[in-house]
This record gives C-alpha cells, structure tokens and sequence, in this order.
C-alpha cells in the first residue's frame, strides 16, 4: 500500500512540512500516536470527516487509492505509508463541481438523539427551556457531537426530519456566493417555520451584521437556530450576545460515555434494522478509553466498520478500528505534537499565522498550545 520509508513519524512531518503542506488540495498526515495534521485546503473537513478518512486510507489497496464518505461528499483518496501501518499521508481529490457540499444542506440524517447521560439530560432541559422563548438558539459544541440533529429534530428522541425546518450551512457561502446564500437564508425564513443555520463561526464579521437584520426582519413565530463549533463557551459568546439567543452547550462524546451502549444500539438499527450488532463487554470498555474527537459521527463510522465484518452477534475489540483498539501514551501525544509544532514554526520562520496554516489549526490554537509547551514566541 504506497510505498514504505523507514524514519515513521519523523520522515512524515518532514514531508508534510516540507511538501504536500503546501499543495492547493487537501492533504492529511495521520501519525501512529494520534497526531493529525492538516493544510490549509484539509480545514474544510470536519472532525468525524477526518477519522472516517483514516479509517478509509487503512484499507487502502495495492496502488494506495481508496475512498471515503464524508460531510462533502465521496472524496478519494492517494495514501502513502511510512514505517508503521498508522503513519500516512493522505491526498484527497474533492467532488467535482457540480456536487458541492452546499448541495448536502439539509439532507444530513439526525444524529444520535438519544441518550440518559447526566450531561445529556441537562442539555435537553436547556433546550426545553430555550424553545419556551421566542428568542434564537444558539447550539455550541464540537464538531460531530450532534448540533445540527438537535436543531433539526425533537430533541427528545431519535426520529426523522420533521417537515417545514430549512437547514443552511454557512460553509457554503463561498462555494455559492454571498447573494445567492443571502437569497437562500431569505427564502428560508419567509418560508419555512423552523430555520437551522448551522457553522456561522465560519462568517466574518459584516457576513455576520447582515445575517442578524435579516433575522430582525422576520416574524417571531419563526424558530430560529443557530450552531457554531467552538472549542470553549467564551468563544461563542459574543454569537450569542450579537443574536440575542439561548446558548447551551452539547456535550461531546466523550463527556457522555454512559450512553455510548444505546448510541450504539440506535446507530446499528439505522445502519440495518433487522440485524443485531452489539459490542461486547471488552469492547464497549475500549470504547470508553478512546477520547472520540469525532464525536457521533465518528461512532457512527465504526458501527459501520463493525458491519462490515459481521452482520450480527457481538463485536470484539479485535473487529474495532485500530486507531480504536491502539493504546495511547498522552505524553508521547503531546511530544509529538510539540515536535509538529516546532518544525512548522522552523519552516515557517516563526511566522506562527503561516505555521497554522501549514499544520491545519486555527491561529488561536497555535498561540494557545505554542504558550502551554513553553516555545518562545
């Protein structure tokens, strides 16, 4: 699969950075210890996107071409091995035009709307108590973790998209263009009786300012609900201050680990329902052990992977993705990381935008993990 270098994780950062970090189409680089680094052109993925392109690069086949399923569409994919099965560096060709993710808007399937958690019931209150207001909602939380389905459907249980809920997804405002996008929301909420806007972090400040008097302008009986992946709440307050809207926080999944056996569940029975796929004991427990930084729409993918080795009975660790079953050293993680961001930083001049850019993070992450790892600005 690809061909085969010697140097593992040290010759992948050393291309990555000195590279395919710089091509205009995405490109990824997966590290046997967790680590994953992005382009500027990967920032478009989300974070359940990346892990259902690392699980699709694993089986790559002899040439190093596979593809994956992700929130943008079927990409495909060139994978290039290093020493160590799990060190890959991926090429991703994006779907042709005339399937830009913009056309996926409101077509996603809900999302994991079940659950008995403490943190998953106080969300639910807040959301009961927010839907009592005729004020916006505001949805934060990470990538994955079940935003977009809470806004769409009831949020006290799994069910289909109810009728008349418009579902745009501010991403798409540079595919189509800011007339046609601000036609679009106009439409929605003319039309529809419940609006979802979902990612409006990804606005700028006066795509921002005009999105809020268009919603000045609309009748109050319309339900409006905003989303925005942030890491931190403090990051979405002045979302929440500019819209005047409810802010609750969905919890991501590995805050709710008692409700990953009935996550599973509802996922194997969308997956197929007349089969019974159930993990067991040992494997729910390393389940639990992985941090799941896709959230549901990366348990999503491994109940499918699952599927695809068996059809019923209880899975096994040995059947769970590697990255699933792998035990993680935290420390070697965050060494790793550290040397990432160092080299990028050496690459770079300094420059800590530029290197950012080149590792596929935010400049707010850069400074933030640059501070707590002592590198010098």
């Amino acid at each position: 699969m690809g061909d085969i270098f010697q140097s593992g994780t040290d010759r992948l950062i050393h291309d990555f950075l000195r590279g395919p970090g710089l091509r205009p189409e995405p490109v990824i680089g997966f590290t046997s210890h967790g680590t994953v680094m992005q382009n500027g052109a990967a920032r478009r993925f989300s974070a359940a996107d990346l892990t259902a392109i690392q699980i699709a690069s694993g089986d790559a086949d002899s040439r190093g071409r596979a593809r994956a399923s992700t929130t943008l569409g079927e990409v495909e994919l060139s994978v290039r091995c290093y020493a160590g099965s799990e060190n890959r560096l991926v090429g991703i060709r994006m779907p042709e035009r005339g399937c830009p993710w913009a056309a996926q808007e409101g077509r996603r399937g809900a999302l994991g709307l079940v659950g008995s958690s403490r943190e998953w019931t106080r969300t639910v209150r807040a959301m009961k108590r927010a839907r009592a207001t005729s004020r916006p909602l505001l949805l934060i939380g990470e990538s994955g973790s079940g935003k977009t389905s809470l806004a769409m459907g009831a949020p006290y249980g799994a069910g289909p998209v109810p009728a008349g809920v418009a579902v745009i997804d501010a991403g798409s405002f540079e595919v189509i263009g800011a007339r046609r996008w601000f036609e679009r929301v106009r439409g929605a909420l003319q039309q529809s009786m419940s609006v979802v806007l979902c990612n409006i972090e990804t606005l700028e400040q006066r795509q921002l300012t005009g999105l809020r008097a268009m919603m000045r302008a609309t009748p109050h009986l319309r339900r409006i609900t905003l989303t925005a992946t942030v890491g931190e709440r403090a990051e979405a307050e002045p979302f929440a201050l500019m819209f005047g809207a409810h802010l609750v926080e969905v919890p991501a999944l590995r805050d709710r680990l008692d409700d990953l056996d009935v996550l599973w569940r509802e996922f194997a029975r969308r997956e197929r329902p007349a089969a019974a796929l159930q993990p067991d004991p040992a494997a729910l427990e390393a389940m639990k052990r992985h941090d799941w930084p896709g959230n549901l729409r990366e348990l999503q993918t491994v109940v499918a992977h699952a599927f695809g080795r068996r059809s019923r009975g209880s899975v096994t660790p040995e059947e769970l993705p590697a990255h699933i079953r792998r035990s993680r050293s935290p420390g070697l993680m965050v060494q790793v990381e550290q040397d990432a961001i160092q080299r990028a930083l050496l690459a770079t001049g300094g420059n800590r935008t530029r290197a950012a850019e080149l590792l596929g993070i935010s400049r707010a992450t850069m400074y933030r993990k640059a501070k707590s790892f002592g590198i010098p600005a």
